[in-house]
C-alpha cells in the first residue's frame, strides 16, 4: 500500500486539507488544498483521485475513509485548536496539523 501524509490547516471556522505521497524520506503533493465545509472536500478529492491511474482503488478507499473521519471529527467540534493536539495525533497519526489563528 502506498504511504500518504495528510496536511490539515486549522482555520477559524474551516479546515484546509491536502494529501501528499510519502516517497522515501520526502513527500510529493498529490492534491491542492480542499476547504471544509466551504466545499465538498470528499467529492472533490474522490474525483481527483479517480483521475490518477497510479492510485489504486484500495488506496483511494483508504484515503477517502481517513478524510471522512477527519470531516466527521471536525463537524462534531466545529474547530480544532492546540488543546486538541494529543487526541488528534493519537486518532490521526499520519496527519500534520497546522494551526493558524
Amino acid at each position: 500500500m502506498q504511504k500518504f501524509v495528510w496536511k490539515v490547516v486549522c482555520l477559524e471556522n474551516k479546515i484546509a486539507i491536502c494529501l501528499d505521497q510519502q516517497l522515501a524520506d520526502k513527500t510529493s503533493p498529490v492534491t491542492e488544498y480542499f476547504f471544509w465545509p466551504q466545499s465538498d472536500a470528499w467529492d472533490e478529492l474522490n474525483k481527483l483521485l479517480e483521475s490518477k491511474p497510479w492510485i489504486t482503488l484500495s488506496n483511494r478507499i483508504f484515503v477517502l475513509n481517513i478524510l471522512t473521519d477527519l470531516i466527521n471529527y471536525w463537524d462534531e467540534k466545529k474547530s480544532f485548536d492546540q488543546s486538541d493536539w494529543p487526541l488528534l495525533k493519537e486518532k490521526f497519526p499520519d496527519v500534520v496539523f497546522i494551526y493558524i489563528k
